[in-house]
């Protein structure tokens, strides 16, 4: 049986399900008493887990591959997790199942769970994924031997260590405005442009327009008594005309500049000057920035829960 994993589950945690992780920095055991050597010995085909993939249906053995802080994982487990995963490497699957395990527990130990609710839709999302009902899903699994109890277990678990962990690293994980401003020096082409207000006065209006400028330098009151408007605008250099454009570059900020041309008078007033970015999708860099962090949290964590924790590991 193959799973198509539910999009409730792939959408919200691709980056943290393709993540391989090895066991290093892990304390682990792989002293082995008597009787796990002896199993071990007469399962030739044990690595691979072929056998018990295809087990007598309805068998379940319980033999234990390896624990996690004293929790357990059995061969039952990781024969669930071969299914769910879509591979016979038995040792890649239990690497997957230490994983789960090390974030289940760290979320558990922070109060988080997964629903029940989130766990029946998820379970209906999967049957119907794979054109199954319910109850069809479940009578395949106990063909291979999986109990509805048992899928349900393993999934409470696989679903809080992956979306819940993903949701968990969105609200530890921010993007500060200097991250944003890195974004733009980093994929951005800057340009700087300003933000001006423009008022063109009729030549005819020149005398009117010294008497205003005599009492005000509001280009808005001006424009008013000349029943003219004025303009905002965001301009480039190079945008206006040459002996406008020459004046309003060389200005600071709040100067008003002045310039004529064969019919009009140009004034303006600088009320901005800004450092702007052509050709960026931010939102797109600001989801790539944030799966970056995520995974480097990720990292983070796993790494010192393997650390911290007490892996023992049987399966040989």
């Amino acid at each position: 049986m193959k799973f198509y994993k539910s999009k409730i589950l792939t959408s919200a945690i691709s980056i943290l399900t393709l993540i391989n992780i090895t066991f290093a920095g892990a304390k682990t055991d792989k002293n082995v008493d008597k009787s796990h050597k002896t199993i071990n010995q007469q399962s030739a085909t044990n690595n691979s887990f072929e056998e018990l993939l295809h087990s007598t249906p309805g068998v379940l053995v319980n033999r234990v591959v390896a624990s996690v802080n004293g929790e357990p994982i059995l061969e039952s487990d990781l024969k669930i997790a071969m299914v769910y995963f879509g591979t016979k490497d038995a040792k890649l699957a239990l690497k997957r199942l230490i994983d789960i395990y090390l974030i289940y527990q760290y979320l558990s130990e922070n109060h988080m769970a997964t629903p029940e609710s989130f766990l029946d839709q998820t379970i209906k999302d999967l049957a119907s994924q794979n054109n199954l009902t319910i109850e069809q899903l479940y009578e395949e699994l106990k063909k291979q031997g999986i109990s509805p109890k048992e899928f349900r277990d393993f999934l409470r678990k696989e679903i809080l260590a992956t979306a819940g962990f993903g949701e968990y690293l969105r609200k530890a994980v921010k993007i500060t405005p200097s991250d944003i401003e890195l974004l733009k020096l980093k994929y951005g082409k800057p340009k700087i442009e300003r933000d001006i207000e423009l008022l063109i006065v009729p030549k005819k209006d020149k005398d009117k327009l010294s008497k205003l400028l005599n009492n005000t330098t509001s280009l808005k009151t001006i424009a008013s008594k000349l029943n003219l408007t004025p303009q905002e605008l965001e301009v480039a250099k190079g945008d206006l005309k040459k002996n406008l454009d020459e004046q309003v570059w060389k200005a600071s900020k709040g100067d008003i500049v002045f310039a004529e041309g064969k019919n009009n008078i140009y004034i303006a007033k600088v009320k901005n000057i800004k450092l702007v970015y052509k050709n960026i999708d931010l939102d797109k860099l600001k989801k790539k920035l944030l799966e970056e962090k995520m995974k480097k949290k990720y990292d983070e964590i796993l790494h010192k829960l393997k650390k911290e924790s007490y892996i023992k590991v049987y399966l040989q």
